[in-house]
Formats: structure tokens, sequence, C-alpha cells
């Protein structure tokens, strides 16, 4: 495939967002969970249950403390359980947002600290203020009435300013809300309570974000490098990515994308649009590289296998990009045929229809039965005077389709074209 092909291909530049990376129905939740001290625990239990309908899904923790969950059916009532044996339980109401990725965090206790704090606790709840309106403001969070949630989180924070469940819980639904200023204000209140505490920074970088403040956002995104450089973070500089590839930036995209991946190795979403930037800048070995391993999460991925596949071309490796081809043909027939197409109706309309042919003849063979792909062969061929192969490609558009729009259309260029 000539130079024009690289080009095309880098307009045809994709990214997904982390939230993005779902089932339109599911959700994903990401955490870590530990001790008292801080330090990360190993060998947690966490078990999603459904409330309401059959469910059980259990997890561990890692060594770092980390836990991935995912569910097909989100938007639903949940109860998680978060155990370790020596502390104590935790249980509570979960909801995962359909189709996003959502952070969590828990810290345990061990059973003499839950036994203390839980008398402590007791005589708190019957003369503190700040807990009482907490305990309202999430009943009102729970019910979907945001503006008395958020009117009860910073009533106890006004009778506690230590009280940090209520400053996390408050920047939260601004954040929710997007009420940017305010989350902002929130976050900052909050960092006076707790010092470079990620909660606090997350809600902060993410309000600079939405509000489109990318200096201010980029500069607490270092602070959250030093406090915390896990998945949480690789989630915010992965979106930077995307961001950068929505306006054709992608001298800024590659680094977001490549920091990403270096944070949080298990974010290979990171991998497809670096292939593909990668492939724009010929590049051909460290597109493959990024693609092989992209593919081995994600192997019917039509797009990643169109790269492998063209990138082995470019490199003069015909026998593995024919290997390519039919790993192409046979995990993403159709969508990388519909992606093909699109190609050659971007080089039609750039009038380079040599390419044009190319790419659509391509199309045809990974989907042999769509008839807009003859449809739009036929245009080709007559653009380049090929009559005889014109012919052919339109009456088989008419063969398969005999009353499309076009049709008539179509007829009329055939007697043109005797």
């Amino acid at each position: 495939m000539n130079q024009k092909t690289h080009s095309v291909l880098t307009w045809c530049l994709l990214a997904v967002a982390v939230a993005s990376a779902a089932i339109a129905a599911g959700g994903r939740v990401r955490g870590t969970v530990t001790d008292s001290s801080g330090a990360p625990l190993a060998k947690v239990t966490i078990t999603l249950l459904g409330e309401g309908f059959t469910f059980e899904k259990v997890t561990t923790t890692n060594k770092k403390g980390e836990f991935k969950l995912a569910v097909s059916d989100a938007g639903r009532d949940y109860l998680v359980r978060v155990e370790k044996e020596g502390y104590a339980t935790q249980e509570e109401p979960f909801q995962i947002p359909s189709g996003q990725v959502m952070d969590v965090s828990w810290t345990l206790h061990t059973l003499a600290e839950a036994a203390e704090q839980s008398e402590q606790l007791q005589t708190l709840q019957a003369k503190d203020k700040a807990t009482k309106a907490y305990n309202e403001a999430a009943e009102a969070y729970n019910a979907n009435d945001f503006e008395a949630a958020i009117a009860g989180f910073r009533g106890a924070i006004a009778s506690n300013p230590n009280l940090v469940l209520a400053h996390a819980a408050l920047g939260r639904v601004l954040l929710e809300e997007k009420r940017w200023g305010e989350a902002r204000k929130a976050a900052e209140a909050f960092l006076v309570v707790s010092p470079d505490e990620p909660l606090a920074l997350r809600t902060l970088y993410d309000s600079f974000w939405g509000a489109g403040d990318r200096e201010n956002a980029d500069k607490i995104l270092q602070r959250l490098l030093a406090v915390e450089p896990g998945s949480a973070v690789a989630a915010r500089i992965f979106n930077q990515g995307v961001a950068a590839t929505k306006v054709h930036d992608y001298e800024a995209a590659k680094p977001a994308f490549e920091q990403a991946y270096e944070l949080d190795p298990t974010l290979y979403q990171a991998l497809l649009p670096l292939a593909q930037i990668y492939y724009s800048k010929q590049e051909w070995q460290t597109a493959i590289d990024r693609t092989e391993t992209y593919l081995e999460h994600d192997p019917s991925n039509a797009r990643a296998n169109i790269v492998r596949y063209l990138s082995y071309q470019e490199l003069g490796d015909q026998e593995t990009a024919d290997r390519a081809f039919s790993e192409l043909e046979k995990n993403s027939p159709v969508a990388a045929a519909e992606m093909f197409l699109r190609d050659g109706i971007n080089f039609f309309n750039e009038g380079e229809i040599a390419d044009a042919i190319e790419a659509v003849r391509t199309s045809i063979v990974l989907d042999a039965t769509n008839p807009q792909a003859y449809h739009q062969l036929g245009l080709c061929y007559a653009s380049a005077q090929e009559n005889s192969n014109a012919r052919a490609a339109f009456e088989k558009f008419l063969e398969l389709a005999p009353d499309d729009p076009e049709a008539s259309t179509v007829k009329e260029m055939l007697s043109y074209l005797k």
C-alpha cells in the first residue's frame, strides 16, 4: 500500500476512553484495600452479591492490595462484602455505574481496632451532629436526591471539618453533577484537613479537567503521581490521550498512552491507539509490537488486525502479512470489511482512485455479501474509465440489492457504460 494509506489510516485513529472499554450495559470496579496504617492488604476476599436477584462474584486482592471486578449488568443493586481473617468484615450496598470504570477503596481494621472504634462510634452517634448529618446525606444520595445530599454533606463538614468521609462524598457528588467549581473548592477544603490525600487530589484533578483547565489539571496530576502512581492515575492519563486524539494531536496522545500503560500494564486499551500512531509514523515494527500485545486481550478487534496486517506488508514480510490476513478473515471479517470500505470511500473522495480500488477490493475479499462495496467499486472503476470492470461491479450490486435507492441511478450508469 502506498504512502497515502498512512495518512488515511491516521484519520481513522480510534481510541476509547477507559469508561468506554466496558460493554454498553456492563461496568467495572477497580479498588484497593489497606489496613489502618495505609499498608496494602493481600488475600482480602471481595464478594459481590445481587440484591433481589441471583448473582455472586468473588475475587481477592493481590500483594499490592488491588483487585478488579466486572459485571455485565451494571446499574442494579448489589451488596459488597470485604473480609479477611483477623479483621472486621465490611458489608454495604453497592452500585456500579453502567459503561464506566469505578475506583473504590476500603480500609479494614483489626478486630481489636474495630471493637475500639465501635465503642467510640456509639458514643459519637449519640451526640455528634456531624455523623447524623452525614448519614442523612448518604440516604439522600442513595435516593438520588443530590441537592439534599450536597447540603447534608456540607452540613456534616460544618459540624466536623475533620470528617474525611463527608469531604470525599461531597466531592464525588459535585463531580457527578458536573459542578466543577464547587468540586474544586470542596477538594481544596479536603486537602486542608488531609494534605496529599489521594481522594482529594483526584477530585481536584477531575474538577480542573472537567472545567477544561488543562494547565492546572496537569499540575495536580504531578502531585497525584507522587502519592498514588497506580491505576487511578493511569486511567486519567489515558483519558488525556483520548482527548488529544479527538483533536488529532497525536504528538500529545502518544506519550499519554505510553505513560498510562507503563503505570498500569493491565490497561491494554492504550495499546491500540499507540499501534495506529506508530503506523502513521511509519514505525512498522513498533506498531506490530503494540498490536500483538493488544490482540492477546482482544483477538477479534478488526482495527488491531488491520494494523498488524498492513504493518507486516509495509515491512515487506509478505508471508507473515498473509498469515495476519488469514487471522483477520477468521476473527473479524465483517467489521474489517467495513473499515476497508470506509478507507476506500475516503480514497475515492480524495481522488486517489487506485488506492480506493485496492481498499474496496480488500473489503470484498473479507465480505462478498455487502452490496455497497460493489457499488463503490463500480464508481471507482468508472472514474478510472475501466468500463468493463465497472459494469461487472454495478451488475453485482443490482443482483444483491435490486431495491436499493441507488438502483435506478446505477441502471442509468450501466446504459452509458456499454
